[in-house]
């Protein structure tokens, strides 16, 4: 049993409507909230180490909307039919990299880990996986559900079991 982890980097060279939503909803709050401090004199322009705790509980409520758009599937992970079919259940958004005057500059990251995913094989560069847990079936010899998932940058192996 495995669980898979998939690292969405989103900056300003993004492209793709949903990364540009969640780049310009997750600065301007980013911006909003630091506005509001820097009237205080409390930060400084380079601001990303201030309050760590803070940025990721704006991060995570800022775009629990554009989460839900995502249906419960990873974003880019694609099996070989070219569909999003990774299903995940959890996820963890921070921000890289802050800056008040240089948009550019700011940086958002989305782990998602996915549902647990019995682990078959490797064919080639992809894995062999089947949702669940289906070890008991494999080894009845039942006919189960499979996928295959290319291996691809910033997806990994979480946890294996």
């Amino acid at each position: 049993m495995i669980r898979l982890r998939y690292r969405k980097v989103i900056t300003a060279a993004s492209t793709a409507a949903w990364e540009r939503q969640v780049f310009e909803e997750t600065y301007q709050e980013r911006f909003e909230k630091l506005e509001y401090h820097q009237s205080s004199q409390r930060y400084q322009t380079q601001v990303l180490a201030a309050e760590p705790q803070a940025d990721q509980e704006l991060v995570s409520t800022v775009i629990m909307d554009y989460i839900e758009q995502l249906q419960g599937y990873v974003p880019d992970v694609v099996n070989t039919a070219g569909q999003r079919t990774l299903p995940f259940r959890e996820f963890k958004s921070e921000i890289l990299n802050a800056h008040v005057e240089q948009k550019q500059e700011h940086a958002v990251v989305i782990d998602f880990y996915s549902e647990p995913l019995t682990w078959i094989d490797v064919v080639g560069t992809h894995l062999l996986v089947a949702y669940g847990d289906q070890l008991a079936a494999l080894w009845a010899g039942q006919d189960v559900e499979k996928e295959l998932i290319p291996l691809q940058p910033l997806l990994n192996i979480h946890s294996i079991q």
